[in-house]
């Protein structure tokens, strides 16, 4: 079966990041902008509480979040780095005791999908112009869809989907005059209001 992301241009790609974008509000234009601001700052204060680096905390928040909401994540990763116990994913905890062990961020992140990564990178550097998270919603937004299913976001990583769908993002938010990741966060939050609002 032909996969969505190899049927749509990389120009109709940006032109659906453009119409969903010209759809936000400006309260969700002003959480896209400010998002992984917050986030950075999160780890930076979760830091110095615990005595470790932000890259540290950062990794751990990154390998904590698949299939995990952004509240519940920030939760997972205080008690994490506080010693506490948390439950979750076995792999995610797994590669979250490696990265506070000092394993080398490269051999903890293999494997891990590209947005796993480019969390972290946006976490890290909130004002990023390389790192693009795309998740369900971004992907979907992407796409012109109102969503993609498992099957899909599972092989995004392969024949350079992904990577397709991060550069429109890029070239979109070149030309809106803001940077990737906000017009990212932007679109996130204006893609679910309006899948809810065809819902209803």
């Amino acid at each position: 079966m032909t996969h969505i992301v190899d049927t749509i241009s990389p120009k109709k790609m940006v032109n659906n990041i453009h119409r969903t974008y010209d759809q936000a509000s400006e309260e969700e234009r002003l959480s896209g902008a400010t998002w992984y601001l917050d986030a950075n700052t999160f780890c930076k204060n979760l830091a110095e509480d615990t005595d470790l680096s932000l890259e540290v905390v950062a990794g751990i928040t990154a390998v904590m979040s698949p299939r995990v909401e952004w509240g519940l994540n920030k939760r997972m990763a205080i008690k994490f780095c506080n010693g506490e116990p948390v439950g979750g994913l076995p792999e995610s905890l797994r590669k979250a005791q490696a990265i506070l062990d000092g394993d080398p961020f490269d051999s903890v992140f293999k494997g891990n999908s590209y947005k796993v990564r480019s969390f972290y990178g946006c976490i890290v550097d909130p004002w990023s112009d390389i790192f693009v998270v795309i998740d369900r919603h971004a992907a979907a937004v992407a796409c012109g869809t109102k969503q993609l299913a498992d099957n899909v976001m599972s092989s995004l990583d392969s024949k350079g989907r992904y990577g397709k769908m991060a550069e429109a993002y890029r070239k979109a938010a070149e030309a809106e005059g803001i940077i990737p990741l906000v017009a990212q966060a932007s679109t996130w939050s204006a893609h679910k209001r309006l899948k809810k609002m065809l819902a209803s």
